[in-house]
């Protein structure tokens, strides 16, 4: 739980440095909304282009398998 707390006030003041910096550099809105826009596509080509390690992708086939089974059981 300290470590939580601990976290969510470096976190708030980390926000409350970097709102300084833009206010006092005279930023707009649109630097960080176009920063923003550069990250998800950034993060939508990794998640689109990079493979699953096996050990997940044999999680999810097992997990999909447990709920067609599952499935089978409550109907029938």
């Amino acid at each position: 739980m300290a470590l939580l707390e601990a976290c969510a006030s470096l976190g708030g003041m980390f926000a409350l440095g970097m709102a300084s910096l833009v206010i006092s550099l005279g930023c707009n809105w649109r630097y960080a909304f176009w920063l923003g826009a550069g990250i998800a596509l950034v993060g939508s080509v990794a998640r689109t282009r990079l493979r699953e390690t096996p050990e997940f992708a044999d999680a999810k086939r097992r997990f999909k398998r447990t709920l067609e089974d599952a499935g089978k059981n409550t109907v029938g």
